[in-house]
C-alpha cells in the first residue's frame, strides 16, 4: 500500500508531490523503526527538494535524517545534518524549523556531554518557543534542560525545569480537554445538520407518492435527533459534574425541576422539555475551574470565589456559537443562572426582568437542589427548610413569580398556607 502510493506520486511527474510523499513515507518508517526504508525515502526526499530548490521540504528532510543518524550512532552525520537544518531555517525565516533544529542540536549535545553547547541551544529554543507560544516545544525544551542540569549536578535548575514541564503538561492537558469538549459540540451540530438534510430530502422525494410514509420517517428522524441532543447534553453535563465528584444526578434533577417550573409558568410542553434538557448544562463551565478551588471542602477565599464565579463565563463560551435552539438556550442559562433579582448576582449584575426567564427558573431549581443535597461543605437541608428559604429569598435572590410557581410544584395545600 505504501509503496504503491510512492509509485503513484512518481507517475504524477510532479517533483514536489513526489518529494512530499517520500518525506511522509520516510517519517512513517522512522517512527516504525524501519531504519533502512526510512533512510532511503528521506534521502530521496532531500535530493528531490534540493534539485528543485524547495527549502521547506529540505528543512523537514534534514531534521528527520538527523534523528535517524542519531538513532543509528552516526554522530558526525547527525551533527552536520542538524547544523544544515538550522542554517536553512535561519536563511528562510522558518521559526518552526529553527525551533526544531535547536531542540535537536540541544539533545545531540546533551548526549555528547557537550554541556555548554547543549545549554546554549536549549535556552535559545526555549526563548523561541515562549515567544511564539509553542507550548509543546517549550515542554520539550524544559524536559531536556531538566535532564541536562541533572547530568551537571545542578539540582536547583533541574527542579525548576521539572516544575515548568509539569505546568506546561497541565496546560496542554486542559487545552486538549477543552478541544474535546468543543468537538462534542461541533459533532452535535454536524449530526443535527445532517439529520435535517436527510429529513428534507425524504420529504421532497416521497411527498407525491407516499406523504404519510415520509412524515412517519421524518418523525423518526426527529426523534433520533432529540435522542442525539439529549445524549450530547448528558455527556457534557456529566463531564462537568465528574470534576467535582458528583455523578450527574444533580444536573438531572435541576433539569426535571426546571421543566416542571416552566410548565407551571405556562410554557408549552415542547419549550418546557427543551429547557429541561438545556438546564443540565448550567454548570458546564466548572470544567475550567481548578481542582484546588472546585473540590475545596472549606470556605473559599475572596480570590478563589472570584475565580469560581468565572464558571458562568466559561460555560457560556463553551456553548457559544451554536445554531440550535437547544445550545443557544443552554448558553443563556450557563451565563445567567447566578444573577439575582435584586441585581447583586454575577457575572453581569443583572436585575429583575433584565435576567432571561430561563436563567431565573434554573436559579430556583439549582438552589433548591443544592440546599436539599449533601455537599462537601454542608449537610442536606430538609424539604421544609428549603421551601422556607425560597420564600425568604423571593424578591431578593429570586423572581417572586418563579418562587410562586416553585411553591405550587413543591408544596401541598398545608405547605402553601405556612
Amino acid at each position: 500500500m505504501l509503496g504503491s502510493a510512492y509509485t503513484a506520486a512518481q507517475a504524477s511527474q510532479d517533483k514536489q508531490v513526489e518529494a512530499s510523499v517520500a518525506l511522509s513515507l520516510g517519517t512513517f518508517h522512522l517512527q516504525a523503526a524501519n531504519i533502512g526504508e526510512a533512510q532511503l525515502y528521506l534521502e530521496t526526499a532531500l535530493d528531490l527538494c534540493r534539485g528543485m530548490s524547495y527549502p521547506f521540504g529540505e528543512l523537514s528532510a534534514l531534521n528527520s535524517l538527523g534523528n535517524l543518524y542519531e538513532k543509528t550512532g552516526q554522530s558526525l552525520l547527525a551533527y552536520v545534518t542538524y547544523h544544515d537544518a538550522l542554517a536553512i531555517a535561519l536563511s528562510i525565516g522558518s521559526t518552526q524549523g529553527e525551533l526544531e533544529a535547536r531542540l535537536n542540536l540541544g539533545r545531540f549535545y546533551l548526549h555528547s556531554h557537550s554541556w555548554e553547547d547543549a545549554l546554549t541551544q536549549l535556552q535559545l529554543a526555549l526563548e523561541l518557543a515562549e515567544r511564539t507560544q509553542s507550548a509543546k516545544e517549550a515542554a520539550t525544551a524544559h524536559e531536556t534542560l531538566c535532564d541536562l542540569h541533572k547530568a551537571r549536578g545542578d539540582a536547583a535548575q533541574a527542579l525548576h525545569h521539572s516544575e515548568e514541564l509539569r505546568r506546561l503538561e497541565r496546560e496542554l492537558f486542559n487545552a486538549e480537554r477543552d478541544r474535546q469538549t468543543r468537538n462534542l459540540s461541533i459533532q452535535f451540530e454536524v449530526e443535527r445538520a445532517q439529520r435535517e438534510a436527510d429529513s428534507y430530502r425524504l420529504r421532497t422525494e416521497l411527498e407525491q407518492e407516499a406523504r404519510q410514509m415520509a412524515e412517519r420517517q421524518v418523525e423518526e428522524r426527529t426523534a433520533e435527533l432529540a435522542q442525539a441532543q439529549y445524549e450530547v447534553v448528558t455527556r457534557l453535563a456529566m463531564a462537568a459534574e465528574y470534576r467535582d465528584g458528583t455523578t450527574g444526578d444533580h444536573t438531572r434533577r435541576v433539569g426535571v425541576m426546571s421543566a416542571r417550573l416552566a410548565r407551571a409558568l405556562g410554557w408549552t410542553e415542547a419549550r418546557a422539555e427543551l429547557l429541561g434538557i438545556a438546564a443540565r448544562l448550567h454548570d458546564v463551565g466548572k470544567m475550567g475551574i481548578p481542582d484546588s478551588i472546585l473540590l475545596k471542602s472549606g470556605r473559599l477565599e475572596a480570590g478563589e470565589f472570584t475565580q469560581m464565579q468565572t464558571h458562568t463565563l466559561i460555560g457560556a463560551t463553551i456553548l457559544s456559537g451554536g445554531h440550535s435552539e437547544l445550545l443557544q438556550l443552554a448558553e443563556e442559562i450557563a451565563l445567567t443562572h447566578h444573577e439575582r433579582w435584586d441585581g447583586c448576582g454575577y457575572p453581569r449584575r443583572l436585575a429583575g426582568t433584565q435576567i432571561p426567564l430561563s436563567g431565573r427558573i434554573v436559579a430556583v431549581a439549582d438552589v433548591y437542589d443544592a440546599l436539599t443535597q449533601v455537599r462537601p461543605y454542608k449537610k442536606a437541608w430538609g424539604h421544609g427548610d428549603a421551601v422556607q428559604e425560597l420564600r425568604a429569598q423571593a424578591g431578593r435572590h429570586f423572581d417572586p413569580e418563579v418562587v410562586e410557581a416553585a411553591l405550587s410544584v413543591l408544596c401541598g395545600p398545608e405547605d402553601l398556607q405556612a
